[in-house]
Formats: structure tokens, C-alpha cells, sequence
């Protein structure tokens, strides 16, 4: 499967609707003519809101009038809306002939206030939902207070669709129409599929929720559940944020009849040229309590989830967990089932998982909680015994630095990194070839010292220490974290009627949430890409299916369980939703990770898109999403999910138990392979180059031996990675103190050892994520870092750091040995720089050489910092310069040092010698190739 491929838009045709009449009156609607004879337009009808829904409705529009919308609403149409309710229907239905083209509205592709059955064409819907929409009422940005709440949305919603009903009754639904659960957020036009891109609902039948140890926190005025705790004191830490779903009325369409984000290239003609296009589920209408399309019935939303970790390591993982702990509970069996309905508290089991209506719609939320914990059963913690190292310290290690490496089909995998790293590295792809079918690394760094519940941590302290791993012979405690995955279904109440669950994923934070893949894709494609390992490519793209353990939790049975087709090589999952005979199920099962939009097109004929809203970088509003297409795709192990197999390695799914037992043991591994997923986790690279083992990464054939280690890709600034306390910026500047970075470790940076300046910093062996999270004195993640960094931050730095690798080192940038060892974000150049990364004695006795602009040009910018080293790659940890010898910091010695000064625009540099014999006047700045 191809990682780089453009978004695909392909358009479909409008629905039609009708008028509602106002404050619970049943006034006869007013019917709109629409240019189209799409067959799904002619299975719907005009209908009436049930009054409840109405009632609801003309309170939240009441409660609009005292925060200030009406008058927003007046000065956008030119309307007025303090008239008589039978007028109200007529201003709803008028068409907006002269509407003031306010900021956020240009992607508005409706005419009315109200377009019954179409939220996205309804003007009222557009300026409380979307995220571009920010009033600005008497000179004053409208208050976060003002800003109506997700309940109220889905109030709106079900108002709207209510006056657009199926001509068919739904346990008599016409072939190809079914009953489905959605993961579904409205978008501003930067991310939504179609030629011409408009404000819209996008919907995928897989969501993503992200654990964390606070409580959700919903910000109304970005319209978007944030990571970012309610509660200042906490603002190091994370909260959970959930995924929305719904139940909808879906059509079966194929490729070329449905407006899909993110195509595949099978999804239009599978393996051979003509063969049958893929089949994808289209959201037609929504179901909600009290609807007129179930009778006024209520809708009871389902959940069941599971975490397998601990089980598939033990069954999997080639370890031996001693016979006293029992498998089929918990730690190594972790499920999760519970229902609720609206305006009732959930019920159920909610250890992984908490369910909470919004209106007529279900948010499944992580349970906040420690992001990671020892996993004990009966009061005792679960162990295993550690083994010698086996396979040797090449690619056939069953050790990965510090942490056990577990790989089933270890030859398949390395053909796989050779061939797509190396040799053909502009074809990246994942060819699902080696199933990670228990935890790919687990930490082994917790000693057990008795057979109860006392531990130690081996780290820097620990008297040989890698020699101690590599020799195993200990007892390690396991641990266990709350990632899982699961499905959402629902019932509807005194019907039958079946329903096809979604996929539910609760996984690890995102710690750059205001950025995805599409921000990024421009550095990497075509074998010139940033990113050494790993790449952008999202969730969407992926046509797997998710892991048949899953229970239905309505049927008892198996939510996704599997059926071999025609249509594709992989094993799909069919849901029996119809009864026998019918292949609708069979045939839309592999498309779930798939992003799609609402049906219909534009009611505004004249409606005509910037051309910028089909470059989603340049977006101007940043919100968090739970949807996949901003989620990470490539599989090593991956960072939402793996592809895994079960008894029959053809029969590849989705599924987290493959990644890192915790999560954090694979986070840091993947951090420091500068950022194995670009837009999720954050780049450590920096933090522990001099330390990484090299990776073969030729150019061509004939450079197939030549060695490299990650560089840094999208370079995090020295603040955000944590200060040490012998950093120049404390120990010289005094302009700060020492400080952890967002994953609780320090950065490297220039220091006087001896006769010449080394780097200082930390050995990527010693580091010890789970350590910094559960720890005496952990200083845990610190999520404030990072997560207000935009796509248009982390562009701009890549930007400057291509253009410095391109001058000084040349071409192959992507391939750099050299190492960004200090970064410093400059606000604007006229005033300089601090260097709180350069010692005062590297050049002279102060830092003004460095600190004050060279540039032709000024403005905003970055101080980096870059050494070329000598690695120590043939020697081994007795021989490595220690800062001390329980320490987890290192030495390396310099052969150069080179500072750049860089805007967007300009860029010069110089090269120092690491003597720190250099006066200020031999400092020679270039703005040419090195």
C-alpha cells in the first residue's frame, strides 16, 4: 500500500428538503425545486418536526437571542428575527440574496437559514458550528461563554434533519441501505472532499478517542474537545478527549459515486485495471430520540472494548509469565461494556471506557486515568523472566537498545525496513508482511526483587547496567496502560432493527493536536522526504479491518468477524446485519477507516471555492480532531494502531496490542527515530542522536554499506525538551532555571570537558519513559509543551532546518550526520537572539557575536545550533565518556560547530572550532554553500 497519495474528490448529487414552521406551531412547510434526479433524493420526503424537537429547537434559538446571535445573525442576512413565529418560517426559508460576507462564512455553500435535512446548507448550523465563525459583537471578540455547547449542536442538528424522512419504513429498507453508527465532525472547507471544497460534515465509520488523566474538556468557541485540562493547575497535564458518534441511514456507494478524503488506489480498480470498484457506506440522514423515522422511539448507545496486551505477550511473545496468574482476567484481559441512553446515567462496566450522550449523539471517552501503571493481579505484580539476548546486536537482536524486542516474523520485517528505507525509499509502504501479533517492545528495566510487589528500576544507577540487560537472568515487572479498541453500536428501543457498529480506537495521546498529516505532506514524498524513518501517510488511507475479538455488545457475537472476497487479496469482516444472502456488509467491511462527506452538493449554484481551501496547511483556524485521517498510518508498530493476524497470518486487521508494552516503551524508541509519526509524536532526536545506532540507508545500490542516524526532522526548541541544570542558559546566562522537556528528559548542549567543548546529553539506553511517568520523583510528560503548536510553526521550522542541512551539509539533508545540539525561536532578529545554547567562552568571552542579526533582512526566526560529531558507534558502554558513572548522560567529542541565523527568507552561518580559542573578529559568517 502506497504511503504518498493525493486526496481524490469525486462530487455527488444534492438532497432536497423542506421548511419547519416556529415555537411548536404547525405551520405547513414551505417546499424548495432543486435541479436533480439523484434516486436518493426521490426515497425522501418533506416532513414536520416532532414537537419535543421543536420545543428544543425555539429554546436553544431563545437562548441564542440573549448571548447575541440575533443581532450577529442580522448583521450577516440583513434579517430580522424579531417577528411573529408564523414569520420565522419564512425568514428561515428566504434566500439569502445579499448576505455580508463575514470572516468564516467564504465557505458557506448554502442560501437559506434553515435547509431542511442538510445542516451543512443552513446557514444557522455553519456559524454555531464552525470553527472559522468567531462574532465580533460591539468590537468585542464574542465570549467563550456565548458559544453554544455540543449538546446544543446536536439540538440544531435533529431539528434539521427531522423535516427530511425516508419514504420507507426502516425494517423494510431498500437493498444497500442499512442502519450504521458514524464518527462524524463538521469541517471548514480546508478538510472536506470535493472539487470545490465547502464547509461540510465528514463522517468515518472508525473513531478516535485519546487516553490521558484528566477529565474531557470541551472548548466551545474552537467548537472541538482539547487535550488541554480544564483546571490551570494541571495544564502539564492530559485529558482525555473522546470521539463523537451517531446513527445514521447509510447507502452502499461505490468510488466513483461518493466524495471520499484520502483515496486508495484499489478503492477504483482493485488489483486488476477493471475490477469491481470498492464499496463505502454514505451517511443519508441521521436518527435521533423522538424521530419520526422510529416511531418517536429512544436510541440506547452501546459500547465494548478490549486490551489484550499482557495476553498476546504471553501467548505471542515467546516469554514465560509464571502459572500462578490467571490469563483470561485482568491485567492480561481488560474489557469494557456499558450502555446509556439520553438524560440517564450509563451503566455498565467503565474501567477503560466512559459513555456520554450529547442530545441524540454518544461521546466515547477514555476513563482518566495514570497513563501507565505496574500490572498486578490479586495485590501481586505480573513478571516474566528476562532471557540472554539473542540474535546478536543487528537487525536479527531480540533487544532494541534497553528494551526487549519481540518480532514474529523477523525476516519478513527486515525485508521490509531494507527495501523501504533503503534500496527503493521513495516507495515507502507497509505490505503487511510481518503481523505484530503481541507487544513489539517491552520494558524489561524493572527488576522484581521479591515474588510480591517490590521492584527497582535499573538505570544509570545500576552497576553495569547494559551488560546487566543483555545477560538477562532477572525477574522484570510487566506493565499495563488503558489503550484499546472496541466498537459503538445502538439500539433503538421496542424495534428490531439491526445496526452496523463503528470502530472505536482509544489510543495515545496526540501530542501535536493542532497539526495532521496533510500540513506535512509536502516533505515527504518522492524519495525526498524529512523523515528518515516512518512518514505522514493517515489512517484514512488504510483498508484493513478491525480485530474480529471485538464483541458486538448487542448480539453477544462477534462485532467484526471476517469473509474472504473476490474483490481484494486481504480478509474482510462482515456484520450479518440483514439476514442471510446479502454481500452489503461483506463489501463495505475493509472501507471503515475511510473519510467521507454528507450527500448532496451545494445549494448555492453560485457558490465558488478559494483555491486555497485545497491546501489544508493553510488553514486559518486550529482544532483538535478524533477522526483518521489525523492519525498516523505507517505500521512499525504504529502509533493509533498495528496491523496484527489471529491463527491464519492472511487474516491481517487492525489492532492495539502490537504496540509497545506500555505504550511509552514504543513512544521514546519512535520519538528518537525523529518522530516516526511526524504529526502525533514529538521529535526526540535531538535529545539522544549521539547515542542512536546507525540505520542502513543508502543512496543507491552501490552505497548499500554507508551508515547514518536519524537526524532531527521537525526540531523542537531547547525549552520544550527540557534544560539541564550544567545547560549554558542556567549555569551561564542565569536567564532560566533547569527544567524537564515535554517527555521528562533533558537536551543536549555545548560544554567545556577538558581542552574543547563536547556535547552533553542523554544515552538513549538510560532514558526511561515509564521511568519519568511512575517514578519516586517522575516529572511525568508536560503536554504545555507542545500542544499549542500549529501546522504553520512546525512548517516554518522545518523550513529553516532544510535550508541550513542544504547550505552547510548540501543536497542530502534527509541523510545528515550532523546534529542540531541547541535551537532558540528569535520573535524578530532586529532585537537578536539570546543563545541561551551557546556558552560565553566558545568564542571570546561573550556572546554578542552571535546574538546580534547578520542577516540582510530581519525578522522572525531561529538561533540553531548544529556540531558534526564523532560517533561512537564501534565502542561499547564501558568505553563511552560518562558524564559520571551512574549517570545517564554521555560525552561526545566535535569535529566542527556551526551557528546559523535563519528566517524563512535569509540565512547565514559560521563554522566554529570546538577549541574555544576563536576571538570574534575571526568569526567569518557565509550566506553561500558550504
Amino acid at each position: 500500500m502506497k504511503r504518498r497519495k493525493f486526496i481524490e474528490y469525486i462530487a455527488v448529487a444534492a438532497v432536497s428538503a423542506t421548511a419547519t414552521p416556529a415555537f411548536g406551531k404547525r405551520i405547513v412547510p414551505v417546499a424548495f425545486e432543486f435541479d436533480s434526479d439523484d434516486s436518493i433524493l426521490k426515497l425522501f420526503k418533506p416532513s414536520r418536526a416532532p414537537q419535543i424537537i421543536e420545543k428544543q429547537f425555539w429554546d436553544l434559538f431563545g437562548w441564542l437571542k440573549t448571548k447575541g446571535w440575533h443581532t450577529y445573525l442580522t448583521s450577516v442576512t440583513n434579517l430580522h428575527f424579531d417577528v411573529s413565529a408564523d414569520a420565522l418560517a419564512t425568514v428561515f426559508a428566504k434566500p439569502l440574496n445579499n448576505m455580508n460576507n463575514f470572516s468564516g462564512l467564504d465557505d458557506f455553500a448554502g442560501m437559506r437559514l434553515i435547509e431542511p435535512g442538510r445542516p451543512s446548507m443552513s446557514l444557522l448550523y455553519h456559524v454555531l458550528a464552525s470553527p472559522r465563525v468567531k462574532p465580533v459583537l460591539d468590537g468585542s471578540p464574542m465570549p467563550a461563554s456565548c458559544f453554544p455547547s455540543l449538546e446544543q449542536l446536536d439540538i440544531l442538528e435533529n431539528y434539521i434533519y427531522a423535516q427530511h424522512v425516508f419514504q420507507y419504513p426502516l425494517d423494510r429498507l431498500p437493498d444497500d441501505f442499512v442502519l450504521a453508527m458514524f464518527s462524524y465532525e463538521y469541517r471548514p472547507a480546508f478538510k472536506t472532499p470535493d472539487d470545490s471544497p465547502y464547509a461540510d460534515h465528514v463522517f468515518s465509520r472508525t473513531g478516535i478517542a485519546r487516553i490521558g488523566d484528566q477529565q474531557l474538556s470541551y472548548d466551545a468557541s474552537k467548537r472541538c474537545f482539547t487535550n488541554k485540562p480544564q483546571d490551570p493547575e494541571a495544564n502539564k497535564c492530559i485529558a482525555v478527549t473522546p470521539a463523537r458518534y451517531g446513527l445514521f441511514l447509510a447507502k452502499k456507494l461505490r468510488y466513483q459515486d461518493v466524495n471520499l478524503y484520502s483515496a486508495e488506489r484499489r478503492d477504483y480498480h482493485g488489483i486488476f485495471p477493471f475490477a469491481t470498484q470498492r464499496s463505502f457506506l454514505q451517511p443519508i440522514r441521521k436518527i435521533f430520540d423522538g424521530d419520526e423515522m422510529i416511531g418517536g422511539a429512544n436510541l440506547v448507545f452501546h459500547e465494548s472494548h478490549i486490551n489484550e496486551q499482557l495476553e498476546k505477550l504471553d501467548r505471542n511473545g515467546g516469554v514465560v509469565i509464571p502459572a500462578q496468574f490467571k490469563r483470561g482476567q485482568a491485567p492480561f484481559v481488560k474489557t469494557n461494556r456499558s450502555h446509556v441512553t439520553q438524560g440517564q446515567p450509563p451503566q455498565g462496566d467503565g474501567e477503560l471506557i466512559s459513555l456520554r450522550t450529547a442530545g441524540s449523539s454518544v461521546l466515547v471517552s477514555p476513563v482518566p486515568a495514570p497513563l501507565v501503571k505496574k500490572a498486578t493481579q490479586n495485590g501481586k505484580i505480573v513478571y516474566f523472566q528476562v532471557d540472554k539476548i539473542k540474535g546478536g546486536d543487528g537487525f536479527k537482536s531480540d533487544r532494541r537498545y534497553t528494551s526487549l524486542k519481540l518480532l514474529n516474523k523477523r525476516v519478513s520485517d527486515i525485508a521490509d525496513f531494507v527495501l523501504t528505507e533503503g534500496i527503493y525509499p521513495k516507495y515507502k509502504a507497509t505490505r503487511f508482511s510481518a503481523p505484530r501479533n503481541a507487544p513489539m517492545f517491552v520494558n524489561i528495566r524493572n527488576r522484581m526483587i521479591n515474588s510480591n510487589s517490590t521492584t527497582e528500576n535499573l538505570g544509570a544507577e545500576t552497576k553495569d547496567f547494559e551488560a546487566l540487560i543483555k545477560e538477562g537472568g532477572y525477574n522484570t515487572a510487566l506493565f499495563e496502560d488503558n489503550i484499546c479498541e472496541g466498537c459503538v453500536t445502538a439500539v433503538i428501543t421496542g424495534q428490531k432493527l439491526k445496526v452496523l457498529p463503528a470502530f472505536s480506537l482509544s489510543t495515545a495521546p496526540d501530542f501535536f493536536p493542532l497539526s495532521d498529516s496533510y500540513d506535512l505532506t509536502d516533505y515527504d514524498e518522492r524519495g525526498n522526504s524529512s523523515f528518515l524513518e516512518g512518514g505522514v501517510e493517515n489512517l484514512s488511507y488504510c483498508r484493513l479491518g478491525p480485530n474480529p475479538a471485538i464483541q458486538d455488545p448487542v448480539e453477544d457475537s462477534v462485532a467484526f468477524p471476517f469473509r474472504k472476497t473476490t474483490n481484494t487479496p486481504e480478509y474482510e469482516q462482515n456484520n450479518i446485519a440483514k439476514g442471510e444472502g446479502t454481500n452489503l456488509e461483506y463489501e463495505v467491511s475493509d472501507t471503515m477507516l475511510a473519510i467521507v462527506s454528507s450527500v448532496g452538493t451545494p445549494t448555492n449554484t453560485s457558490y465558488k471555492a478559494k483555491e486555497i481551501y485545497k491546501q489544508p496547511k493553510m488553514r486559518d483556524y486550529h482544532v483538535n480532531s478524533f477522526l483518521s485521517d489525523t492519525s498516523a498510518f505507517v505500521f512499525a508498530p504504529g502509533w493509533e494502531a498495528t496491523y496484527s493476524s489471529g491463527d491464519d497470518p492472511k487474516r491481517v486487521f487492525l489492532a492495539t496490542f502490537g504496540l509497545g508494552s506500555p505504550f511509552p516503551e514504543d513512544m521514546k524508541l519512535c520519538a528518537a527515530a525523529n518522530g516516526m509519526w511526524p504529526v502525533a509524536s514529538p521529535d526526540a532526536a535531538r535529545t539522544f542522536q549521539g547515542s542512536l545506532e546507525p540505520l542502513p540507508t543508502p543512496k543507491k545500490l552501490k552505497h548499500i554499506l554507508d551508515q547514518t542516524v536519524p537526524p532531527t526532522a521537525i526540531p523542537l526548541m531547547d525549552l520544550e525538551i527540557g534544560i539541564h541544570p550544567e545547560h549554558p542558559g542556567v549555569a551561564e546566562a542565569e536567564v532560566m532555571g533547569p527544567s524537564f522537556g515535554w517527555d521528562g528528559e533533558q537536551g543536549p548542549f555545548l560544554i567545556r570537558a577538558g581542552d574543547e567543548f563536547k556535547v552533553h546529553f542523554t544515552d538513549i539506553g538510560r532514558a526511561d519513559y515509564v521511568e519519568n511517568l511512575i517514578g519516586k520523583s517522575a516529572p511525568g510528560f508536560n503536554m504545555s509543551r507542545l500542544r499549542e503548536l500549529t501546522c504553520t510553526q512546525l512548517v516554518e521550522r522545518i523550513e529553516c532546518l532544510r535550508k541550513c542541512k542544504e547550505l552547510i551539509e548540501g543536497e542530502e539533508f534527509r541523510y545528515s550526520k550532523y546534529w542540531l545540539v541547541s535551537a532558540e525561536e528569535v520573535a524578530d532578529w532586529r532585537t537578536g537572539a539570546q543563545a541561551i545554547g551557546i556558552p560565553k567562552t566558545l568564542v571570546g568571552q561573550d556572546k554578542a557575536w552571535a546574538t546580534i542579526s547578520r542577516l540582510p533582512k530581519n525578522g522572525s526566526g531561529f538561533l540553531y545550533v548544529f556540531v558534526d560529531p564523532y560517533y561512537e558507534f564501534k565502542r561499547t558502554p564501558d568505553q563511552y565518556q560518562w558524564t559520571h558513572p551512574d549517570s545517564k548522560r554521555r560525552l561526545l567529542n566535535l569535529k566542527n560547530i556551526y551557528v546559523c541565523q535563519v528566517t524563512k527568507e535569509d540565512l547565514v552561518w559560521c563554522v566554529i572550532p570546538p577549541t574555544g580559542k576563536s576571538s570574534p573578529a575571526e568569526v567569518q559568517w557565509n550566506n553561500g554553500k558550504g
